[in-house]
């Protein structure tokens, strides 16, 4: 019960504290909220279907309540624009059908076939069938990541913008991806005084821009922060190439050198080898 309340209402930070919950974002609780869910409509579901059912009045009200809720859900989400003014309606009336016959015991054996169309159609519809990794590996960045790699195994990457989680799935050596825990022995490098601990001291997705000024953190959301690095501290952590959609010879100066060492793909990614001067 403290975790469904801690989804939706915030907790002082004194409080969340002692129930350690303040490590763990609202929105991303949700996530295993709506697994515990899952479990319980199944355990619930059955035990249902082993009862005895209701009778015609007592299950038209109860479809009705749940018809009501489903609408609410539906029309305050994003769910909404996803199935459009006809599929609201349709889901609606559907789920609601299939609550129905959960409940009244003279039709109950329309419940069956009713959820595996559910089962069927969700499945084919919620995520496309894909066979292979080749949208992963048979890509032009890819194949100029992989050529590097084979001549230069021990080299040290940066993945700016989207390409934090890419590289790592191409198999080299990534400054940046998701930290399940802090890199602190890394950061402190970045941040000797740990100013911007509160910043890089939880789980989060990391992603790393070059800048002219000082190196600096910037929290984007709870799970996620950007790391604006200068040359100075790119040579310091000793990274050897960088996957961007930015032209970053505009960064050249005294100490560093960005070579454009790939052509630019379709969706503007290109590799920089960085050069000491």
């Amino acid at each position: 019960m403290i975790f469904l309340i801690w989804s939706f209402v915030s907790f002082p930070e004194s409080i969340a504290k002692m129930t350690l919950l303040s490590y763990v974002t609202s929105s991303r609780s949700i996530i295993c909220m709506n697994f515990f869910g899952m479990l319980a409509s199944i355990w619930f579901i059955s035990k249902l279907l082993t009862g005895k059912g209701f009778g015609l009045k007592l299950s038209l009200i109860v479809t009705t309540l749940m018809g009501g809720i489903y609408y609410f859900v539906i029309s305050s989400s994003s769910l909404a624009s996803y199935f459009g003014p006809k599929g609201k309606y349709l889901t609606i009336v559907f789920f609601a059908l299939l609550v129905f016959t959960l409940l009244y015991k003279k039709i109950r054996k329309l419940f069956y076939p009713l959820m595996l169309m559910l089962i069927i159609v969700g499945g084919i519809f919620v995520n496309p069938i894909n066979i292979g990794v080749g949208a992963i590996t048979k890509t032009q960045v890819a194949h100029e990541v992989s050529s590097i790699r084979k001549s230069n195994p021990n080299a040290r990457w940066i993945g700016s913008g989207q390409s934090y989680n890419y590289l790592p799935a191409l198999g080299v050596k990534t400054f940046n991806s998701v930290d399940f825990y802090p890199n602190m022995k890394t950061w402190k490098q970045l941040d000797p005084k740990q100013k911007n601990i509160d910043i890089y001291n939880r789980y989060a997705h990391v992603q790393v821009e070059v800048t002219k000024g000082e190196t600096s953190f910037t929290l984007n959301a709870p799970d996620n922060f950007t790391i604006f690095m200068n040359t100075s501290d790119l040579l310091q952590m000793k990274i050897n190439y960088i996957c961007t959609q930015v032209d970053l010879t505009s960064f050249n100066d005294s100490k560093l050198t960005f070579k454009q060492v790939s052509n630019i793909d379709s969706h503007g990614w290109r590799i920089y080898k960085l050069i000491n001067v």
